[in-house]
């Protein structure tokens, strides 16, 4: 009979049991920290790392805000500063452009007109030339100046200076002028002028013959010289002026110069001469003034 040692068989039962047990053990372990490795390294990213990451920002962006905001508002500042100062000196620049192409287009056949106008009264109140306005004079063997000649060619400068006065009014453009004064200066000028023509009674004696060409006569014989040029309406040259002289409404227009001009006599009393001298002082004064203009534009 085989005797059973029941211990001895339980302890080898039992190891049999661990030494299957150890295996799995050994399996199960690593990927239980396969498993939990991420979950925790998510936990502790949301309770740890993520309040320490979101502290950090915070700190940086102050810390940039404390170095970078001002030093970017200074440097905005200076570029609007900057690009305003490129803009205002730009548009100087487009300014004095157009006041340069205005000054030369209009003051300078005004300069030129009141030029002309007052070396022709300077030949006839100072170089002698005032009797060939006589109708009936005749001229020496020694001088080719005519009666016909000396009064239309007088008769076409008073006109021609008119003409150039009312096309800067009806063409006008303020940008002419850098300033109010100079405005003042130039429009002052032209109706002293005008005003020394058709002032009545006068500053001066009147008491003998006189002869006045009014405002509106003045607009007129400018008005009347008016042709069409290549950039408008223009001034009409001397040789087209005397081909229509004879026309009734140039007769007509003419009429109030004539009447000034004919027979002009330097005594007293032709009033007729002290206007004009008044007339020459002015367009002399004139003259400076667009100087004054032209000067301020150079290049």
């Amino acid at each position: 009979m085989v005797t059973v040692d029941l211990a001895l068989l339980g302890s080898e039962l039992l190891a049999a049991e661990e030494s299957q047990a150890t295996p799995m053990i050994t399996l199960v372990l690593p990927l239980l920290a396969v498993v939990l490795s991420p979950l925790t390294a998510w936990l502790t990213f949301q309770f740890v790392r993520k309040r320490e990451l979101a502290e950090s920002v915070r700190v940086e962006v102050e810390r940039m805000q404390q170095v970078t905001l001002p030093s970017l508002a200074a440097t905005t500042r200076h570029e609007v500063e900057r690009d305003t100062e490129v803009a205002r000196q730009a548009e100087e620049r487009s300014r004095r452009e157009a006041v340069r192409r205005e000054a030369l287009k209009w003051t300078t056949p005004i300069l030129m007109a009141a030029d002309e106008l007052n070396s022709r009264l300077g030949n006839v109140l100072e170089g002698g030339a005032y009797p060939a306005l006589e109708p009936g004079w005749r001229r020496p063997d020694s001088w080719s100046m005519s009666h016909d000649y000396l009064r239309s060619s007088t008769l076409y400068l008073f006109s021609a200076y008119f003409s150039y006065v009312q096309l800067l009014r009806r063409s006008l453009n303020f940008e002419l002028f850098r300033s109010q004064e100079e405005k003042d200066a130039l429009f002052g000028g032209i109706e002293a002028v005008a005003s020394a023509l058709a002032t009545y009674p006068t500053p001066w004696s009147s008491a003998g013959r006189d002869a006045q060409v009014f405002r509106l006569q003045q607009r007129a014989l400018g008005e009347l010289l008016f042709v069409d040029g290549v950039e408008g309406p223009t001034c009409m040259t001397y040789a087209d002026f005397t081909g229509r002289m004879t026309e009734d409404r140039f007769v007509q227009q003419l009429a109030p110069l004539r009447e000034l001009l004919d027979g002009l006599m330097p005594v007293q009393e032709d009033c007729r001469w002290r206007r004009l001298v008044e007339t020459r002082n002015e367009l002399y004064a004139l003259s400076k003034v667009c100087r004054g203009l032209l000067a301020g534009v150079a290049d």
